[in-house]
């Protein structure tokens, strides 16, 4: 129950975040979806050790969000 109620407060974060925006607020709901994913992915390449630049990654993860709720992908 904590878990989920966890999704819920972060989904609810994330379009206050954006509130006042104009910004699609699926799109909203799909980066929050994902983020969470994304950054274990990362942490877990930096604890086992990668042959990727993980602060380039991390960048365009940025870029790439960027891009998608600013509706140019």
């Amino acid at each position: 129950a904590e878990l989920a109620s966890w999704k819920h407060r972060w989904a609810r974060a994330c379009q206050l975040a954006f509130d006042g925006l104009d910004v699609d607020p699926v799109r909203v709901r799909e980066v929050a979806a994902f983020i969470p994913g994304a950054m274990r992915g990362l942490v877990s390449e930096k604890q086992l050790g990668t042959y990727s630049d993980l602060e380039e990654a991390r960048r365009g993860l940025t870029n790439a969000i960027v891009a998608y709720l600013g509706g140019h992908a």
